[in-house]
C-alpha cells in the first residue's frame, strides 16, 4: 500500500499486511455485483477498494492519489470525512468471498481557493454550526463540543447520553455518526 495522506498519518497508520492479521468484521456492498471505478473504468472485483462516506468505490490505488489532494467525492462532490479500505478473501473453491473492512480512515480536510477567498473575505469569530442542528454555536464556543474523529462541533444539549457520557471536556472521541458510519 503507498502512502497515505501525510508522512505522520502514514506512520500512524499499520500496513495492509499488518492490518490483515486483525480478523476485520466481514461487510458487503450494497450489491454483489462489480462496482466499476470511475479512474480506470474496470471492475472493482479483487485487491483493495475505498468505500467514501457518501457510498462510492474505488480501487484503493485509483483513489489514493486523489486524496491525497482533495477532500471531496471524485463521483458526487460530496466532502468526504473518512474512507474505509476494504479487501476481500477467496473462498477455497477460488470464488470472491465477501468484501471486509480492514480500516477505517478520517481524511484530514483541505480547503479549495474558493473556501480560502470566502474565508478571507468573512470577519473572524464569526460562530460555526452545530452538525446537529444547523444552528449557530456561541463565539466562545464555551457550550460547544467536537468530535475528535470527524472533527464536527455540537451543543452541548445536542449530543446524545452516550455521546455526553464519554465527553472529556469539551472533546468526544466518537459521535454516533462517526460510530453508525463503522458499523455500517
Amino acid at each position: 500500500m503507498g502512502a497515505i495522506f501525510s508522512e505522520p498519518l502514514r506512520r500512524a497508520l499499520p500496513k495492509v499486511e499488518q492490518l490483515d492479521d486483525d480478523p476485520p468484521a466481514t461487510t458487503t456492498t450494497s450489491s454483489d455485483q462489480f462496482v466499476t471505478c470511475t479512474f480506470c473504468l474496470d471492475d472493482i472485483d479483487s485487491g483493495h477498494k475505498f468505500v467514501t462516506n457518501c457510498r462510492h468505490e474505488f480501487h484503493h490505488q485509483c483513489a489514493e492519489p486523489w486524496f491525497i489532494r482533495a477532500s471531496t467525492c471524485p463521483n458526487c462532490r460530496q466532502k468526504v470525512k473518512y474512507v474505509d479500505l476494504l479487501t476481500w478473501d477467496p473462498f477455497e473453491d477460488g470464488a470472491r468471498g465477501p468484501w471486509k473492512k480492514v480500516h477505517h480512515i478520517p481524511l484530514p480536510t483541505y480547503e479549495t481557493s474558493e473556501e480560502s477567498d470566502e474565508e478571507e473575505d468573512e470577519e473572524e469569530g464569526v460562530p460555526a454550526p452545530c452538525a446537529r442542528c444547523g444552528h449557530e454555536l456561541d463565539e466562545d464556543l464555551e457550550e460547544a463540543a467536537v468530535c475528535l474523529c470527524c472533527e464536527a462541533l455540537f451543543h452541548h444539549q445536542c449530543l446524545s447520553d452516550s455521546e455526553k457520557a464519554q465527553l472529556d471536556g469539551a472533546t468526544l472521541n466518537r459521535c454516533n455518526d462517526c460510530e453508525q458510519h463503522e458499523d455500517e
